[in-house]
């Protein structure tokens, strides 16, 4: 398992990390496909999904790449949010949500993002 994708248990759900920080260039394009991948091997539907981008610079080989990714992992996505999107971040992440139709929302941190994905 890719230690970028990681569970954490919060108040008896499962949570799921995936955790892009601070990835530049050809390793953070390379990370995106690895982590969907290993999301959906696990054979879990339903998953709760956090995306940690913090320190991340955008563009748009890496906007393409997530539009992609957020396509393949919505089989097994029962929800997901987003930490560490700066404010232009923010405007591509509607692009994201457009293709995938997830509703992917930001947060400002991770708890914020947990309590959202647990509330029914």
């Amino acid at each position: 398992m890719n230690p970028r994708m990681r569970l954490e248990p919060y108040k008896g759900k499962r949570v799921y990390i995936h955790d892009y920080k601070n990835l530049v260039g050809k390793e953070f394009l390379e990370t995106i496909p690895q982590l969907v991948d290993q999301a959906l091997i696990l054979g879990i539907k339903e998953q709760l999904i956090i995306i940690d981008v913090t320190g991340v610079k955008a563009n748009s080989a890496i906007v393409e790449a997530f539009k992609k990714a957020a396509v393949d992992i919505t089989p097994v996505t029962k929800k997901m949010a987003v930490v560490g999107l700066t404010p232009l971040q923010r405007v591509l992440l509607s692009g994201v949500n457009m293709f995938s139709h997830l509703g992917i929302q930001p947060f400002e941190t991770i708890e914020q993002a947990k309590e959202y994905l647990i509330r029914d």
